[in-house]
């Protein structure tokens, strides 16, 4: 569990892409150049951002490297900035890093928020012929601290870049880079750089309180920040948080949970994930081995391979996974690999639920009810493991309930099946949400339909961007024509709220 995490990638971000983040692009192009041609310097630098990028107009490095010149040559703080990137890169000019570090120096001296933290990046790091110096690194991240946040976000600074200089700043006080070690200073800068929403700041803390290196040990803690981080798609704390589980450190074994996390981080492309994954199933485990079919089956961490899917669900089932059974259920059921068989997927999901797979029941419900239309049967299972049914609170099994109690195959119950959709829909899950949208609109009395609340369902769905079938888009469109502008206006904004807040 590193703390000083590699931040080049960073330095690159600074220097290049929040240069470019605020840009002119609804600008004309004739405006802008008119401007540029009477001296007009922010115009000769929105100009020379267009040509650099091809915001609009035709990517030309040359062009740009001309107006950033004249810029340069002027004194410009962006302008010289900018040039220096030309420099580094080698757009437009000769690459030459000794130049680009040369002019970031004279930009930042100048006032360039960008190019000083920028500079103080790769001086942490060091940067291709640029040494490591954590003195120059920790004059110009000290600067930058001391700066009020409502003046460097004025300067066309982000809060993100600040996060980063106060995370950096806290490595180097926790690992003793130039100045003395000060454990706490490192945490409240940490804790200050997760504020400004850096997941690589919650990384850290969690491995600081992980580690016994720094007299703060505390698994609980350690286990909360790498949980905040993982929330944020934060590839090492979830490797962290499945070791937690794996090795059974400050909470009990659970080698499942373990691998459920270790697959979310290989669905991320991590590396030390999919390493994990593979060394367990190597091992015989069953659930490593299942967890690796699921991985070639979804295409999460690989290329989806439904041969290699099949041999390692085989391989679990043969180590006793009852879940495995239930998955080769499914591929005979949709015909992945194998030829489609209803009676081969019943007769694995069967075994799948004696083996204790409960899930299994899903599978079992939809070949009697989708395949064989023996609603009889449907309800005689529903009405045999309600309990059962009741404790599955994936959103899968919510949505079969609410839909069979829906459409009245089986002993209609709108409001049951109001209470299972709602929940899945509430979870995300698009399918729930556009079962919504019919319950609201089609299942429900008349006199209770709700149109209103059928359109937000559906524009809810559509927001995942997923495909929608054409007959539900059809519904929908039917759907809003009941509907006034102003009720059509009010939900679209609701739906954007919510969309958002769920970011």
């Amino acid at each position: 569990m590193c703390v000083f995490n590699n931040i080049m990638k960073k330095i690159i971000y600074i220097l290049i892409m929040v240069s470019f983040i605020f840009c002119y692009a609804d600008v004309r192009y004739d405006e802008l150049n008119k401007k540029a041609k009477d001296g007009d310097q922010d115009a000769q630098y929105s100009l020379a951002r267009l040509y650099f990028t091809g915001y609009g107009i035709q990517k030309d490095y040359n062009k740009s490297f001309a107006l950033t010149k004249e810029l340069a040559d002027k004194k410009n703080p962006k302008g010289i900035h900018l040039l220096a990137i030309h420099f580094m890169l080698g757009c437009g000019t000769e690459q030459n890093t000794a130049m680009a570090i040369k002019l970031f120096e004279e930009a930042s001296k100048l006032g360039n928020l960008n190019s000083t933290i920028g500079l103080a990046n790769m001086y942490l790091n060091g940067y291709k012929n640029l040494p490591k110096d954590y003195k120059k690194a920790y004059i110009l991240y000290s600067e930058i601290e001391k700066i009020p946040l409502q003046e460097i976000e004025r300067k066309g600074g982000m809060k993100e870049d600040v996060g980063d200089v106060y995370s950096n700043l806290g490595v180097m006080y926790l690992e003793g880079l130039y100045v003395d070690r000060d454990v706490v200073k490192a945490i409240d800068l940490l804790e200050r750089s997760f504020a400004l929403g850096s997941d690589i700041a919650a990384n850290n803390l969690g491995s600081i309180y992980y580690s016994d290196k720094y007299g703060v040990n505390n698994y609980k803690k350690s286990r909360e920040w790498f949980e905040i981080a993982a929330k944020q798609k934060n590839k090492q704390a979830i490797y962290s948080l499945a070791t937690f589980y794996i090795d059974g450190k400050g909470v009990e074994k659970d080698l499942r949970k373990g691998l459920e996390y270790l697959y979310e981080g290989a669905a991320l492309k991590s590396e030390r994930c999919i390493e994990k994954i593979e060394e367990i199933a190597a091992g015989g485990d069953s659930e490593g081995e299942l967890m690796l079919g699921k991985m070639y089956y979804y295409g999460k961490g690989y290329e989806k391979d439904y041969k290699k899917t099949f041999e390692y669900f085989n391989k679990a089932e043969e180590h006793g996974s009852a879940e495995a059974k239930f998955m080769k259920g499914m591929m005979y059921q949709l015909g992945d690999y194998v030829s489609s068989d209803e009676d081969k997927a019943l007769e694995y999901y069967e075994g799948s639920l004696n083996g204790g797979y409960k899930k299994a029941l899903v599978g079992i419900i939809d070949i009697y009810y989708t395949y064989r239309e023996d609603y009889k049967r449907v309800e005689e299972l529903l009405e045999k493991y309600k309990g059962e049914l009741e404790k599955l609170k994936d959103n899968t099994t919510r949505y079969m309930l609410g839909s069979l109690y829906a459409e009245g195959n089986v002993k209609q119950d709108l409001e049951k099946a109001k209470k299972y959709l709602l929940e899945s829909a509430e979870d995300g899950f698009e399918y729930s949400q556009l079962a919504l949208m019919y319950l609201y609109a089609k299942y429900m009395p008349k006199q209770d339909r709700n149109y209103s609340k059928a359109y937000y369902w559906y524009l809810m769905a559509k927001e995942r961007g997923d495909e929608i079938e054409e007959d539900d888009n059809e519904f929908a469109k039917n759907i809003k024509k009941s509907l006034t502008a102003e009720e059509i206006k009010r939900i679209e904004k609701e739906v954007s709220e919510k969309i958002k807040s769920n970011k």
